[in-house]
């Protein structure tokens, strides 16, 4: 068969809003709710950005750290792990078009093993790296044609079992 070419949605989900220059508030507008230790949100927190966007969750030394659901302005909603304010860890993105992706985050891109679930019906599971299908992974169109191999910077690479 051919070759199978399909990248996934990758509007980042990622807060735009830029901090204070003492890391305390959101600068824009932004609404924080929350617990404090020495000056800086940490512990359980809410904050409301002036775009309408939203994160409710973990906070450590003043960034968003542990778990926490970021709902973006757009519709886009993430449940997870965060790390330094960027996806690391677990979690799952659902995106406002009803695509999702369920799987390892690092850096703030789909990175590890994870699922992407296509609008169309497709899906992918295996490998990614930096937002893209890359490594061993397994493509099920949506009239149930599955290719299993290797993926490279989003394209199928090598020969691909198509069954």
């Amino acid at each position: 068969m051919g070759k199978k070419s399909r990248r996934p949605n990758r509007n980042k989900q990622k807060n735009t809003a830029p901090k204070s220059a003492n890391n305390n508030w959101w600068t824009g507008g932004a609404v924080y709710e929350g617990e404090y230790k020495d000056g800086k949100r940490n512990g359980n927190g809410k904050c409301t950005f002036a775009s309408g966007a939203v994160y409710e969750g973990e906070y450590k030394y003043g960034n968003r750290n542990g778990n926490g659901k970021y709902t973006s302005a757009n519709g886009a909603v993430y449940e997870g792990d965060f790390k330094d304010d960027e996806r690391n860890g677990n979690g799952k993105l659902n995106y406002a078009n009803g695509e999702v992706y369920e799987g390892e985050f690092k850096d703030d891109k789909m990175h590890g093993t994870g699922k992407y679930t296509f609008a169309s019906g497709e899906v992918y599971e295996g490998d990614f790296k930096d937002d893209n299908m890359n490594g061993t992974g397994k493509f099920t169109n949506a009239n149930g044609d599955v290719y299993e191999g290797v993926y490279k910077d989003g394209e199928s690479s090598g020969n691909n079992k198509y069954t």
